[in-house]
């Protein structure tokens, strides 16, 4: 096959088959696998970034070295016609696969899926179309790749069967993201876990990790115009709120230490949210999109672990509030010289909210009368307190 006559792609793919046919019966070592795989150890395993070989099926390894094969990055593969997946591994995008044109895939209702040696429905990839109403996930699945449902805008229900593990998780900049599974599906009105799961749960619809720490999607087609966070949440996951146009008042609890990218992108039209201190990280573009939002947040200023672009909209954000026992809504307001922020933005300074109440003004002193309107804020003098005053909605 040498002969000069072979195209030089030719020799170079014969080569590499050669190869990994060789390999292929004995143990291999990592500088094999470094012929086959570009990859990296992070995080206590390896993540591939692409496919060097020429096969046109290709088993994917459990173990490199010492290290579990735990991650695929995007386009990590193109031209494979079969994969078999290893049983260690946990994030997997929907585009991985993306320049694989041949690849087969295991069906089951309305989505595609990649197996291991034994199971041939391990991890859902992708659907077969993104006009599907209803999945059907096989009650085998324990992965389900980041993207996997993005842009279903007919999406109205998703069953999670008890055996899924790992759900749009994915590896990069250097840490483990849960991504926006969901995102973009307009219509969807319920997430169902299944009760034996042991590593998600489902509570009014809305999707948790088991523990309830993490808040992973709340349907953005439900119709509620309020939604107080549960307080064992500590986290909010990537756009777990993109697009809920409904909701109108919500409440965060004072143990969320972390909001994700997007997390409330497009959702509040308008009106104001407190953003309790115990919040150390905000991801990018987490309020975008929100045109007549106001912040009001009991930090002094802007943490730095705060993305450079959390607020890429320029909201108004008022620093240093007193917030209520529970950090539901604002009690007070020390004006400083730059404790106001964004006040010229579109729309301005929105008033504070608080569930059952109307926001009347501010007083200056505790259990005053009214001096300051919402968007008199900007201009008091620096040094005065202000008090905010609020009148109970009556029941109707």
């Amino acid at each position: 096959y040498k002969n000069k006559s072979y195209p030089i792609e030719v020799v170079e793919k014969i080569e590499q088959q050669t190869f990994e046919k060789e390999i292929g019966v004995r143990k291999k070592t990592v500088d094999d696998y470094k012929k086959i795989f570009q990859f990296s150890v992070v995080d206590g395993g390896v993540c591939i970034k692409k496919y060097l070989g020429k096969s046109s099926t290709v088993e994917i390894p459990d173990m490199i070295g010492k290290h579990p094969v735990i991650s695929i990055y995007e386009s990590a593969f193109t031209n494979t016609s079969q994969i078999i997946l290893p049983e260690s591994i946990k994030s997997i995008s929907s585009e991985t696969f993306r320049g694989c044109k041949k690849l087969k895939y295991n069906e089951y209702d309305s989505a595609l899926y990649l197996g291991t040696k034994s199971n041939p429905y391990y991890a859902l990839i992708k659907t077969k179309s993104q006009e599907i109403e209803n999945c059907e996930i096989h009650p085998d699945t324990r992965l389900i790749a980041e993207g996997a449902f993005e842009m279903h805008r007919k999406l109205r229900t998703v069953s999670i069967p008890e055996g899924v593990t790992n759900l749009g998780i994915y590896y990069n900049d250097d840490k483990w993201h849960i991504k926006w599974t969901f995102a973009h599906c307009e219509r969807l009105e319920e997430i169902i876990v299944s009760e034996g799961n042991t590593s998600y749960k489902s509570i009014d619809g809305n999707l948790y990790t088991k523990d309830g720490k993490t808040l992973l999607c709340y349907p953005a087609k439900k119709s509620d115009e309020t939604f107080v966070i549960p307080e064992s949440v500590n986290n909010i996951g990537e756009g777990a709120f993109l697009g809920c146009a409904s909701l109108v008042d919500l409440e965060l609890p004072g143990s969320l230490v972390t909001i994700g990218d997007h997390a409330f992108r497009g959702m509040l039209s308008d009106g104001a949210i407190a953003l309790p201190a115990s919040v150390l990280e905000i991801g990018r573009h987490s309020f975008y999109g929100n045109a007549s939002l106001t912040i009001y947040t009991e930090g002094d200023t802007t943490c730095s672990e705060y993305w450079g672009f959390w607020n890429s909209s320029w909201r108004p954000v008022i620093y240093g509030c007193t917030l209520s026992p529970d950090k539901s809504y604002v009690v007070s307001v020390v004006k400083q010289e730059n404790n106001v922020t964004n006040a010229p933005a579109t729309g301005g300074i929105s008033a504070p909210e608080r569930s059952g109440y109307t926001f009347l003004g501010w007083a200056t002193s505790e259990g005053g009368s009214v001096v300051y309107t919402a968007a008199d804020i900007a201009s008091v003098a620096n040094g005065t307190t202000l008090y905010a005053v609020w009148q109970e909605q009556l029941a109707q």
